[in-house]
């Protein structure tokens, strides 16, 4: 039955920024909030003396700041099935998180973080569930036919930051309206007229199914340094080679 590794569909990612002494985020996030809202797309969600979230409308991307943390985060959706181009997303991550450096005087950090969803697609979740029992990421004792499911997660010391990687089985809660599964199903060939047009959707309709695969294989990888000092805080740099090698490390653990 396992088949699974095929071509990867990154759905979401997260980037974090924490640091000490960040309390004059009740002083000055009305600067704050003024600057980003200044370009395009960006909404105000809510603003508390213990948090504010901002909201690209355009990328559906969403930023939060507090006096402790920040961070910036986007996952596909029916509107955006993919995500932003990393480039662009490593540039909101700099531009931002300086925003918040600049203002709140920040000088010590005790984390940085770029966290990647992936998943690759899978027929059933039992294939998915079969499939992880097949990795040899780690081995046991216990007979094969007694496990039911596993899942894996192990934390790797590498030279330029650590990688907390996880693997399990998932099931997507993304509802697909059936007016798309319909258009999927569709059988062209058999139409009297319109067939082009029909065709045209129903290829639409298919990449959206498969941005969203129902079953699938989640690899969640989750790359971070801890207490990084302000002069090495090089973040556009950390997110474009920190998701570069959460893709390439998906593939080698699935043996893809």
């Amino acid at each position: 039955m396992p088949i699974v590794p095929a071509t990867s569909i990154p759905t979401s990612i997260i980037f974090e920024l924490r640091y000490n002494y960040g309390y004059e985020y009740l002083d000055h996030t009305g600067k704050v909030i003024n600057k980003i809202i200044s370009n395009p797309g960006w909404i105000v969600s809510n603003a508390h003396t213990d948090g504010t979230s901002l909201f690209n409308t355009d990328e559906e991307i969403r930023f939060s700041f507090g006096p402790q943390k920040l961070d910036l985060v986007q996952r596909v959706s029916a509107k955006n099935k993919e995500l932003s181009p990393i480039d662009y997303i490593a540039r909101l991550c700099d531009d931002l998180s300086l925003i918040i450096i600049k203002q709140f005087n920040l000088q010590q950090f005790s984390r940085i973080g770029f966290r990647v969803h992936q998943l690759f697609k899978a027929d059933t979740l039992e294939q998915a569930k079969e499939y992880v029992k097949t990795l040899k990421i780690f081995t046991t004792n216990i007979p094969s036919e007694t496990i039911e499911e596993v899942s894996h997660t192990i934390i790797i010391s590498e030279k330029e930051w650590k990688s907390r990687i996880a693997i399990a089985p998932a099931e997507q809660s993304v509802a697909i309206d059936p007016a798309t599964l319909k258009a999927a199903q569709m059988e062209t060939h058999k139409l009297a007229k319109g067939r082009k047009e029909a065709l045209m959707q129903k290829m639409k309709a298919k990449k959206s199914i498969e941005a969203f695969p129902l079953y699938a294989v989640l690899v969640d990888i989750d790359s971070y340094v801890e207490d990084p000092p302000i002069g090495e805080l090089k973040i556009m740099d950390f997110v474009k080679n920190t998701y570069k090698a959460s893709l390439e490390k998906a593939k080698k653990y699935l043996g893809g």
